[in-house]
């Protein structure tokens, strides 16, 4: 029997069961013997690991084991870090800093012990002697002759050089009646959902299982057999109710491996669940790119060239699946169903001293959205027009259909003009921009805001180009 789903109310089955707290979070998942782990993390920014000494830590009562990085480089595979489809340059790394730490909260050491009291406890007694190191704290201080580099592997610190370009963008900006141009700064954000990661790992001789609250559990699979060498068959990674993710448990984190590499050398189960000093320090932050933008358009407001230069700070780099991936998911999205055909997008995608650069929200596409959005309502400025009256006139219509963007993605449905329309006239915005105009000045303004924004749903040219 077919069902037709499209424009019915879709009740939702699983709220009862979460609101009435019956969910199944990792953390609820208690199985006989299970020891719990804790973290060690480095203070610097940039050091050199120059001793470390677990001894102290391992005599203290109910403290099963410590790891270090020489312990996880002897015994599993390092994080082999991609490029996403594009020119990425790669990296290898393992779930803890082997002589080098590059980040405030990278992890150093883990502790293993009869519960978390004790693992915390027996963090402090772990003696590591670091070198510091110069160490750099923003994209364009990384581009700088001289700066310290992260990677020995790399000539420099720039993890993409990105470029792409469809038709003639600066012979059409040098004839356009009116040209805007503006630097867009997006600063670091990060996700916050209410569980904060989790892992739980027992093995049971034939098979590993992990349960983790990730948003990619079948690569998460992927990836921890990898590192810990094991076929796929042998591993099952189970993700009971997640408590939010927002983007921030899409990755692979070295926890990740931590607690089944654990697991197997202990024989008992092992679970770790981050707290929020680590979800700041060590969970992805996302975001933090300098863009300039520059739009070229005729009199009447037609939109005829966009051109954007990014300037993207990763952090380290070090985190599976995301590195520059954001960059061209970002230039994939620039046109954000406006109707233009010639467009250049060139980006740098640049590691720092700072906590790895991951997904929230987006992905690469809300920035891009910020900065075109802005430079869209300083050209409304510029012409004399209405913020929402520009986009009306560049915005695909049904007329355009289908309709090959500049970057291209084949648009075959969509109602992007008619779309905006409609929230026009539910918002009562005319009435709104009257009432704007009869408010008084003083303290209390009304401010009104206009924009438009697509996120693609698979791989265009320009993610592949």
């Amino acid at each position: 029997m077919t069902h037709r789903w499209i424009g019915r109310r879709v009740r939702q089955r699983e709220d009862l069961r979460l609101l009435r707290g019956r969910g199944t979070y990792v953390d609820d998942i208690r199985l006989p013997g299970t020891v719990e782990m804790a973290v060690l993390r480095s203070p610097h920014a940039h050091a050199w690991i120059r001793r470390i000494d677990p001894g102290p830590a391992l005599a203290l009562p109910g403290v099963l084991a410590v790891f270090t990085g020489s312990d996880v480089a002897a015994a599993t595979r390092p994080f082999v870090h991609r490029g996403l489809g594009h020119d990425q340059r790669p990296l290898r790394y393992f779930a803890l800093a082997v002589d080098r730490v590059r980040h405030v909260g990278e992890a150093v050491a883990a502790v293993v012990a009869e519960d978390r009291y004790l693992a915390e406890e027996a963090l402090q007694f772990i003696e590591v002697e670091y070198e510091p190191l110069p160490a750099v704290a923003g994209a364009a201080a990384a581009l700088e002759p001289g700066a310290p580099r992260l990677w020995d592997q790399w000539p420099d610190n720039v993890m993409l050089h990105y470029h792409f370009k469809h038709g003639d963008p600066d012979g059409v900006l040098a004839a356009a009646d009116v040209v805007v141009s503006e630097v867009i700064r997006c600063q670091r954000h990060t996700g916050m959902p209410m569980e904060t990661r989790a892992c739980l790992a027992v093995d049971e001789g034939r098979r590993l299982t992990v349960w983790t609250n990730s948003q990619w559990p079948h690569i998460h699979r992927s990836v921890i057999a990898e590192c810990l060498g094991l076929p796929e068959h042998a591993l099952r990674v189970a993700a009971p109710d997640v408590g939010g993710g927002f983007g921030v448990k899409y990755h692979i984190y070295p926890e990740d491996v931590l607690v089944p590499f654990a697991a197997r050398r202990l024989g008992r189960p092992v679970k770790w669940v981050e707290d929020r000093r680590e979800h700041f320090l060590s969970t992805v932050h996302s975001r933090e790119q300098e863009i300039r933008v520059t739009l070229g358009f005729r009199r009447d407001g037609t939109l005829l060239a966009v051109k954007a230069d990014a300037l993207m700070d990763l952090g380290t780099g070090a985190i599976v699946f995301s590195g520059a991936g954001p960059m061209p998911a970002g230039a994939a999205s620039m046109p954000m169903g406006y109707r233009f055909e010639h467009y250049e997008y060139r980006g740098r995608a640049v590691v720092t001293n700072k906590t790895p650069f991951g997904a929230y929200r987006g992905f690469g596409v809300t920035e891009v959205a910020q900065a075109l959005e802005r430079a869209m309502d300083l050209a409304a400025e510029r012409l004399g027009m209405d913020p929402a009256d520009l986009r009306l006139r560049n915005l695909i219509g049904p007329e355009d259909l289908p309709y090959r963007t500049a970057t291209g993605a084949y648009l075959t449905t969509g109602s992007y003009r008619l779309s905006l329309e409609a929230a026009l006239e539910a918002a009562g915005y005319r009435e709104l921009r009257q009432r704007q105009r009869r408010e008084p000045g003083g303290t209390r303004r009304l401010g009104i805001g206009v924009g438009a924004c697509l996120g693609g749903a698979g791989a265009t040219q320009v993610c592949v180009s």
